[in-house]
């Protein structure tokens, strides 16, 4: 069940929340959706102010 919430948390506008937990999302989806590991790392590497602006 955790995996769906962080899917949930990368699908929505990206947030400080994410980014401060960020190590954790990324160690869940590489043990239970190790598939979508190389999108989380482009996503949670970059900065918030830029994937906020992207979002825009």
């Amino acid at each position: 069940m955790q995996i769906l919430k962080v899917l949930g948390l990368l699908m929505e506008y990206p947030d400080e929340l994410l980014w401060e937990c960020k190590d954790d999302a990324l160690a869940l989806i590489r043990r239970d959706a190790p598939m979508l590991t190389d999108f989380a790392l482009d996503l949670l590497n970059a900065p918030l102010l830029d994937k906020q602006a992207e979002w825009v």
